[in-house]
This record gives C-alpha cells, structure tokens and sequence, in this order.
C-alpha cells in the first residue's frame, strides 16, 4: 500500500463506497512559530485497485481521536478533539462536494470512540480503563 500524503496520527479511518478514507488527526506542522504537531482537517482517499491515495475535501474543524464512518452512503465526523473536547457533527454533501454541520450536536463531548453501523443507525463504543 503506498503512504498517504500526508502522514498522520490519532486520525479517523473508514471504508467508504469502495475506497479507504482517511481524516483528521495529527500531521507534522511546517509552521516554525508552532513546531510539532497540530490536529488537521484533511482527508483523503485510497483507491484500492490504483493504489494511490487522493486528497480531498478538507473537514470544516480540525479532528483527532474522533469517530469516522460511512452509514448509508454518507460520510460523518463525529466528536474529537481540538485543545478540548468536540460535540459537532459533520457530513459530507456528495452533491455539493462538501463538508456541512449536522443541525444536531452529540449529546456530550467526546473523543477517543469508535462507531459500528447498526442496522440504519450509529452506534458509538467507549473504551475505558
């Protein structure tokens, strides 16, 4: 498989109409006033029969540790962390070729979660100590 091009930590990682997607997450900064590493909102997408990864519409907010998923053809990022914890919600809009906020909000701020599809509905699991 060939790298990303942007390498990345802690990002949110799905399976989606065919293709791996990747977002998020923390990326090296090239900023010498902030050295180290900063949560971002890129995405991209692998194609399996290619073997090569594609940039792609950015997220709107900057995510790590959040949860990523494809449910019913549609993209979502959910929660996260940015320098404190996350409620929002994205999609990504196929038809407008964009990322817009969900109305709603998640009931409380978190990170560090998966999502499982279940039947027609996300479903988000903790991991605790």
């Amino acid at each position: 498989m060939s790298p990303l091009n942007t390498g990345r930590g802690q990002h949110g990682c799905t399976w989606h109409r065919g293709s791996i997607v990747v977002g998020g997450g923390w990326s090296s900064n090239e900023d010498p006033n902030y050295p180290g590493q900063i949560p971002t909102k890129s995405v991209e997408t692998y194609s399996v029969l290619d073997d090569v990864w594609t940039e792609s519409v950015p997220l709107r907010h900057r995510r790590t540790l959040f949860g990523f998923t494809s449910l019913n053809g549609t993209l979502a990022a959910l929660g996260g962390w940015e320098g404190d914890f996350l409620d929002t919600i994205e999609l990504f809009d196929a038809e407008s070729q964009g990322w817009e906020y969900a109305p709603g909000y998640l009931a409380q701020k978190k990170s560090a979660f998966a999502m499982v599809e279940t039947s027609s509905f996300f479903q988000d699991v903790e991991c605790t100590d």
